[in-house]
This record gives C-alpha cells, structure tokens and sequence, in this order.
C-alpha cells in the first residue's frame, strides 16, 4: 500500500479504518505536543476510492489516496533500473530516472531527478506492454509513462523527456 498524495505522502503507510484521527494517533505516541493539538486526519470512501485528507483547524493541507500495488509483468520487470535522458536541450529539469518494483507492496515506482531539488516519486500502474499510469492525486496523477522503440532500443518517455536504459 501506498499512498498518492499532494503536496506530500505520510512518512509511512497508514493502515486505520475510515473516521477522523488526530495527527498523533495517525502517526503514533511520539507525535505529542502542542503544536499538533490541531492537525486530524480525516479518511472517506468517495467515488469507490479510500481517501484522506489533512487538516489543521478547519483547512485541508493534504490530500491522499490508498493505492494498491499489483503483479508487475515480466516486460516490466526487464525494465526495472536507471535512465538518462536523450534530450535534455529540450528540458533542462530531469537528467535521470529509475523505475523500481517494490515486492512488499507490488508498486510499480518512478523516480525523476537532476537540476534543483524537485524529485518526483510516482506510483504507476502498467495499463499494457508499453504505458504505465500515474496513480494517486494531486500533481502528475492520470498522466502517461511509455516505451518506444527508437532504433531498436527501448526509451522511456514522460511528459516530453525521453529517456534511455543505462546499462
């Protein structure tokens, strides 16, 4: 499990039935003090989806959502590793990525990196042999990671940056 959030995930997953939570309880005894006393969770079930939302007093600071991993497909897992990009005059922000597979939670990962300090990490959700979608909410969700052949290597493309296997 894992979950898909704007502007940031929990630091670690949550497993609580739906409700209201306080920030403590949520995340355990170590989070005591005062300046938590307003900070709660909130998790609905809203659209045949579990969310949760944080919030301080009255106003929502994060949104999240429950994703649940799969099987990863052998022509996936043939593509676990790392990237670089093959146009970085075109985009200047991201140099490498990484798709990793986490078997304890069957999540399918992204991971963006290279010039400042703005790293995506994405869930996705292989949708065939060559897309993969982003899960979750918030920045990114619903958008597309796929393979093309490029003169017979295979590259990852995403958001117009297109990116080949490092050996």
């Amino acid at each position: 499990m894992f979950w898909g959030c704007a502007p940031a995930p929990p630091p670690r997953p949550l497993s609580l039935p739906l409700g209201d939570y306080s920030y403590a309880k949520a995340y355990g005894t170590w989070l005591i003090g005062d300046s938590l006393k307003h900070q709660r969770f909130v998790f609905r079930e809203l659209a045949g989806r579990t969310v949760f939302q944080l919030l301080v007093d009255t106003a929502i600071v994060s949104n999240g959502e429950r994703i649940e991993g799969a099987p990863l497909a052998e022509t996936w897992k043939q593509r676990l590793g790392h990237y670089e990009v093959t146009n970085p005059g075109a985009f200047p922000w991201f140099k490498v990525a990484s798709l990793e597979y986490d078997e304890s939670t069957n999540l399918l990962r992204a991971f963006l990196s290279g010039n400042g300090t703005f790293s995506p990490d994405f869930a996705l959700r292989p949708i065939s042999d060559a897309e993969a979608v982003v899960l979750g909410l918030g920045p990114g969700a619903g958008e597309i990671f796929q393979i093309k052949n490029v003169n017979g290597e295979e590259h990852l493309r995403y958001s117009g940056y297109e990116f080949r296997q490092v050996p």
